[in-house]
């Protein structure tokens, strides 16, 4: 712990043995009042020490605070080392990524799942921990992706996604049994107010629209990001 710290909690200390003594010197009782005075320390002293007229009481308590904060602060410590960091390796232990955060999965409310950064994908990626495929229970980190949009009536060309701002996540699009994996690759892909003639439907039929949206992205299909599961969580 560096020295600055240690000052601060020591000021902290010494202030809070003030506030008791000024709670009990005034007959206040009660543990609900002195944490309350605790609490608003600082407050009370910028209030209280500058006033012309103060008790003798008063007078010494802000005294000793002012001395505390003269109190010299000692040099910036070392930083510590780092803390031990979470990653979800598969059954074969394969680095899946870091871990984000888990899910417990509920009778009738589907299996766990993890959401984790996968720096082979550079995706949040939400997975099933039992076999390590992607989480449909959430769609926090999978963007339905249910159209493609073009600049091209004929929807010749780059395809984008609407409304999708976040390039780390996963576009998804189509039915279960003919699923495809859209992602951007990075904010460069993501692009404002751009106008869009040709709208691609799941079954491959294209139309021709004429709208503008605020916001897009520029993507390209990806195979499936699937890991062998179970998955596991491991200290690092």
């Amino acid at each position: 712990m560096c020295y600055e710290r240690k000052n601060i909690m020591k000021k902290r200390t010494l202030i809070f043995i003030i506030v008791l003594l000024l709670v009990f010197g005034v007959g206040v009782v009660g543990s609900r009042a002195v944490m309350d005075y605790s609490r608003k320390a600082e407050r009370y002293y910028n209030y209280m020490c500058n006033r012309t007229k103060i008790g003798l009481t008063h007078a010494m308590i802000c005294d000793l605070s002012h001395r505390i904060d003269a109190i010299p602060e000692g040099p910036q410590g070392p930083p510590g080392p780092a803390g031990p960091s979470l990653k979800v390796v598969d059954a074969e232990g394969t680095e899946v990524g870091y871990l984000l955060e888990g899910r417990a999965g509920a009778s009738g409310f589907g299996y766990s799942h993890v959401r984790v950064f996968s720096p082979d994908f550079n995706l949040i990626l939400t997975l099933y921990l039992h076999n390590g495929t992607i989480s449909l229970d959430s769609l926090a980190t999978q963007y339905p992706a249910d159209e493609l949009y073009y600049e091209n009536p004929q929807c010749l060309g780059e395809p984008h996604v609407i409304h999708m701002t976040n390039p780390y996540f996963l576009g998804i699009r189509g039915p279960h049994d003919n699923r495809h994996w859209y992602r951007a690759d990075g904010y460069e892909d993501v692009r404002e107010n751009v106008h869009f003639t040709g709208q691609q439907y799941n079954d491959g039929t294209c139309r021709v629209i004429d709208q503008t949206y605020e916001y897009s992205a520029k993507v390209y299909e990806i195979p499936e990001p699937s890991f062998v599961g179970p998955l596991r969580i491991i200290e690092d």
